[in-house]
């Protein structure tokens, strides 16, 4: 398929590298993500701020600065990665997970709730001895 694009084998071989890092990346990544999530984190109304935000204004714009020029960046990928070879879908989620957005935290909220997708996260804790996520 990629031969239909008429692009160098360096490139082809770069694209399939970078496949194969997002695909094996995402399988350490997810879970250990999944397992750092507090229990209690999908009970509140609205996601409370850090202490880091507070503390370090200028610190706070250039974290936020830099989240979503790599969310976005990613989403591109992942977009990319829907005709390439690689977890496209997959690297779009991770992409909007790490971007701020206004009512992400209501679109994570909503995402938890649906009950296959609270199965398979409180199964990946369970598989690292963590407690299993609470919804109301």
């Amino acid at each position: 398929m990629l031969n239909n694009f008429n692009l160098p084998p360096e490139f082809i071989t770069w694209i399939l590298i970078f496949s194969l890092i997002m695909f094996f990346g995402t399988l350490i990544a997810v879970p250990y993500l999944i397992s750092i999530i507090p229990e209690d984190y999908f009970l509140h109304e609205k996601r409370e701020s850090t202490l880091f935000a507070v503390e370090h204004p200028f610190l706070r714009v250039i974290f936020f600065l830099v989240k979503n020029i790599l969310g976005i960046t990613l989403i591109i990928l992942g977009i990319l990665l829907l005709v390439l070879p690689g977890q496209g879908i997959l690297t779009i989620i991770t992409g909007l997970i790490i971007m701020d957005f206004p009512n992400k935290y209501q679109l994570e909220r909503r995402m938890a709730r649906r009950p296959r997708i609270l199965k398979t996260m409180n199964w990946f804790r369970m598989r690292l001895n963590k407690t299993p996520l609470w919804v109301d």
